[in-house]
């Protein structure tokens, strides 16, 4: 059951009058993927609902610009935006000025999945040039060492941290996609489940993993969030992402619990309450105000202050 959150679109104030602009990145999007720009906003609570407001297209031109990924204690966020390769590259926006910059690109192959790595530098999937090898990476940025791969383990599609950086959570390029674990020092892998969903988050210490298990045969797809316990091993149910949800962020209360999901679902951006999820799918935000066609993925900064939610430019 979805209800409606009235207030839910209240203006949030305090974003810099820069904010919409930017240091283009390169143009231009091939005809196989989709223009996305990446949207800015506030983030707040009221009676545990987050109101989401002063949304702005940070990126906005023709392009694909995908996969924002906060930096902690920072007003900035890692991205891959399409460059004139066709290959897609990682750069760094600040918030605070509107501007981008590059941080890692390649010319013969593409960069994904963007993450500030346990310990610092960055970590993220790159390809091999024939594109059938993709493996988590991780780059110091200082050292300039070339972001050498993480585990021996290929092709990978997306990935999060477990236990403060000794393990990966991955998604491995499977038909349908599976979960693994894999130990950064050893090498060791192990499968976790079957028939999983693109969207996976950690918390601060990698201690729990949610992530997204498919669910039912039918034509629009559908996806049960999961949650997994790097310390037991066991996976529970948490509950159903709304129809037609592939992605969703999380965020967490003081005592560093999992309290909220967001999920995007057409242009909509829905919220629920892990601690009290008799309350179902409240609606927070209708980017299709904005031009937006289709939202897809969420990153919330750890303040929980701001998010950026990718969507679909509207042709």
């Amino acid at each position: 059951m979805i209800r409606r959150f009235a207030t839910a679109m209240i203006l949030l104030s305090g974003l810099s009058p820069a904010f919409a602009e930017e240091t283009p990145a390169p143009v231009v999007a091939a005809e196989d993927i989709p223009d996305t720009d990446i949207f800015v906003g506030r983030i707040a609570s009221y009676d545990s609902t987050p109101i989401i407001g002063s949304l702005k297209n940070a990126t906005h031109r023709k392009g694909y610009d995908n996969q924002p990924s906060f930096l902690a204690g920072k007003n900035a966020f890692y991205y891959v935006a399409e460059g004139k390769s066709g290959k897609t590259d990682i750069r760094l926006y600040d918030v605070d000025t509107g501007k981008s910059r590059a941080v890692a690109a390649s010319k013969d192959r593409s960069e994904y999945s963007p993450k500030e790595a346990p310990g610092g530098g960055i970590s993220y999937i790159q390809e091999n040039p024939e594109g059938d090898v993709t493996r988590v990476h991780l780059n110091s940025l200082a050292k300039k060492d070339g972001g050498a791969p993480v585990a021996d383990f290929a092709p990978l599609g997306y990935y999060a941290w477990l236990d403060g950086g000794k393990a990966l959570a991955v998604y491995y390029r499977s038909e349908p996609g599976s979960l693994y674990r894999v130990d950064v020092e050893s090498g060791e892998k192990s499968m976790l489940r079957e028939n999983i969903g693109r969207a996976m988050i950690s918390d601060k210490k990698g201690e729990n993993l949610w992530f997204t298990g498919a669910a039912g045969d039918g034509d629009a797809p559908a996806f049960d969030l999961l949650r997994y316990d790097a310390a037991s091993g066991a996976i529970a149910p948490v509950f159903a992402l709304p129809p037609g949800a592939e992605d969703f962020a999380m965020l967490f209360d003081e005592n560093g619990r999992a309290s909220v999901v967001l999920a995007s679902s057409g242009a909509k951006i829905y919220s629920r309450s892990v601690l009290e999820p008799e309350r179902g799918w409240v609606e927070l935000a209708d980017l299709a105000q904005y031009g937006a066609a289709k939202a897809t993925r969420i990153a919330v900064n750890d303040t929980e202050s701001l998010i950026a939610i990718v969507a679909e430019t509207a042709n």
